[in-house]
This record gives C-alpha cells, structure tokens and sequence, in this order.
C-alpha cells in the first residue's frame, strides 16, 4: 500500500501571527512511510504547510502512522513569513499590477516601418527615367533590395550617398523620400509592471529571493500575470530587501514586453 494522507486528519488552528496546519500520513511499512516523510516534510523543512515542526511516527496493529504539523508566521500585514528552510528558494506571497511608459527604440515600436527615420533611395537610368510602383512605405528592413520589376531601392539613416551600394553599370542613385519622423529615435510605450513581495524571517532569504532571478525573463511571473495575456514576455527589471524592525521584506518588478531572447534567455 503506498503511502496515503488519513481521511479527516488535517486541522487548522489559526490566531492573528501564526497557523498551525496538522495531518496524518500512513502506511505498512515504517520505510516507505520514513522515505516519504524525509523527502515531503521533514522537520525544519517549508512546505505547502508551512515550516515543518513535528514528525511523529507509532504503529497501530499492522499499520504505521505520522503525525506531522506545520507553522506559518504572519507579520503585521497578514503576510505569510518564508523561512528559507534547507535552502529552498523563498516565494514571493503577493502580487499587484500597475502600468508603466517605457522609452524603447523607434525600430521597436510595434507597426514600425523603416521610412519612419530612414532616407529611401532609387537607383534610376543615366537617360533619367524615373518611373516606379513599388509602395515603399510597407516595408521594415534596411537593406538594399528589388522591386517586382527588377529596380533596386536602398536606405540610409543619414543623407549621405557614400553609405549606399555601387549602382548598377548605367545607372545612379537618386533620393526618393526623406523620413517621415526626422530626429526621433526614441517614443513613449505603455506596459505593464508586476511587483512581487514577500516577507522572510532572515536577511539572506530576502536577498536569495530577490537576486535569484535577476535580468532573467519568463513567460509569466512566478505568482502569475494577473490576467495580462499575449503582450510579451516579462523580465525581472528591479528589486529591492528592507528591514521593517522584525522581518526581512523583499520586493521583485517585472516588466512585460517582447524581449529580445538572444539577449535575455528565458529561465522558464
């Protein structure tokens, strides 16, 4: 028989500072029951049930019990107090969401287009035909390419010709349109802005939680979106620990975006 909580068996006691959450596991045999409570919860240990204080193991005809019971500490706030037992890492136990403008790259805004802050060019015959079709505005690279009937357009970010390729034997190059938005390189985005806290009974658990994550992006933070969905990925931007006279509290701000993975590997 596998190991199994007793039905009924867990009570709470709760006051303003503390909960105490009490249950019994059992089994036929002692080993399996020893193994299971020394990986799930052993004494000092945290768990889904606070900071484990007790184990208690007796045996009733061929069956083995344990008793086991949790703490959890509240501070004034009616935050849970994470103990960073054995090294686990601390968790974050609130979280709110608020906005934010961020000042991002002009090329990163979403619906860029390259006109926007670059010089278009068109290569043209030395005779000066200068006929064209193509709708340059729809496009977002920089680089020199073809239209569908074989004219060659280039860009620049500066009005200087010695940037553009060699034209074509026969042919110059002439500037077809200056940017739409001269001199702006950067503009205001609204996004969102999760901040964690939580509230730990050592210093060194407080800067565990805050340091373990730092400039890394996830797919949602650790105690979720809060409903935020399909606006990007969410990268641990600032932290902060302080001491309130008591406990150690520990703040962690996400900030959702696209970010770039190349350059901020996802942790999760």
């Amino acid at each position: 028989m596998a190991v199994s909580m007793k039905f009924n068996s867990e009570t709470i006691e709760r006051t303003a500072s503390h909960k105490v959450t009490s249950r019994t596991y059992y089994a036929n045999e002692l080993g399996e029951l020893e193994a299971y409570i020394e990986k799930n919860y052993p004494e000092g240990s945290d768990s889904e049930i606070g900071r484990i204080t007790r184990n208690r193991f007796y045996q009733k005809g061929p069956t083995w019990f344990c008793d086991i019971a949790g703490e959890t500490e509240y501070d004034e706030s009616g935050l849970a107090v994470s103990w960073n037992g054995d090294g686990d890492t601390p968790l974050a136990q609130r979280h709110t969401l608020s906005t934010v403008v961020m000042s991002i790259p002009l090329n990163a805004v979403p619906g860029y287009r390259t006109f926007w802050d670059h010089y278009v060019w068109i290569e043209v015959p030395s005779d000066g035909s200068f006929g064209y079709t193509w709708e340059y505005k729809d496009r977002t690279n920089d680089v020199p390419f073809y239209d569908r009937q074989g004219r060659r357009y280039a860009w620049t970010e500066v009005f200087q010709e010695s940037l553009l390729p060699d034209p074509t034997p026969d042919y110059s190059w002439r500037l077809l349109d200056s940017p739409s938005k001269p001199g702006v390189r950067h503009a205001e985005y609204l996004t969102y802005q999760i901040t964690e806290y939580g509230v730990y009974s050592t210093e060194s658990a407080a800067a565990w939680a805050v340091s373990e994550m730092l400039n890394t992006v996830r797919t949602t933070p650790p105690l979720g979106n809060m409903g935020v969905r399909g606006s990007g990925t969410w990268k641990l931007d600032s932290a902060s620990i302080r001491y309130n006279g008591q406990r150690w509290e520990a703040s962690r701000v996400w900030t959702c975006r696209n970010w770039d993975t190349d350059l901020y590997p996802l942790a999760d």
